[in-house]
């Protein structure tokens, strides 16, 4: 059995930032991912784009990604955003906001998901203490005072002190036997007011 600090479910846009940082942080890792790595990184895996707020931008950077990544992003130098619906003329009200107006380079940049993947996967593969496996699953969890054995479909059991489920919303990890009363969830409700004004 394998025993490490910390198990993360999921090896895409969350689970591969996170498994660095912790990585980088000193905590032994293990990242499981159904995916097959060559599917990952296949160009027509993933046709979508993101957009990168400074601040992920930022944090790319401190986890040795951005490097790889910015050749292949573009910089967000302004946004415009207005309000209409379809079939209607948009509306004369909008918010505008300019990189210059606040002595920036950039807002942020657009990247195509494939070239995030790309850039993270290589940062992964090169980082000590963290370890990917994919593709594999995670079928069940035991979860013990102090640590939680995640079996996986292949058989292999991986011991950790902390598993986070990074899968998505139906995600097996956070919802299989015997975690339902030891997990907490982080999914801010956006209809509902938090104490702000």
């Amino acid at each position: 059995m394998k025993h490490v600090d910390v198990l993360i479910s999921g090896g895409g846009m969350v689970g591969l930032p996170l498994g660095l940082a912790l990585a980088q942080g000193g905590l032994s890792t293990v990242i499981v991912d159904v995916a097959p790595l060559a599917q990952v990184l296949d160009p027509n895996f993933d046709g979508r784009v993101s957009a990168l707020a400074y601040a992920s931008v930022r944090m790319l950077t401190a986890l040795g990604v951005w490097e790889a990544l910015s050749p292949s992003a573009q910089p967000i130098r302004e946004i415009l955003v207005t309000d209409g619906k379809a079939g209607q003329a948009a509306s004369p009200f909008s918010l505008h906001f300019d990189a210059e107006e606040v002595g920036a380079q950039s807002l942020g940049h657009i990247a195509e998901n494939r070239h995030i993947r790309a850039a993270l996967q290589a940062c992964v593969a090169r980082q000590a203490n963290l370890e990917l496996l994919a593709p594999a699953t995670v079928e069940s969890l035991t979860v013990t005072a102090g640590s939680a054995v995640a079996r996986l479909a292949n058989g292999e059991e991986v011991s950790a002190a902390l598993v986070v489920a990074a899968d998505g919303r139906e995600s097996p990890a956070a919802f299989a036997d015997g975690c339902a009363d030891h997990r907490l969830v982080l999914s801010p409700d956006r209809h509902r007011r938090h104490g702000r004004a």
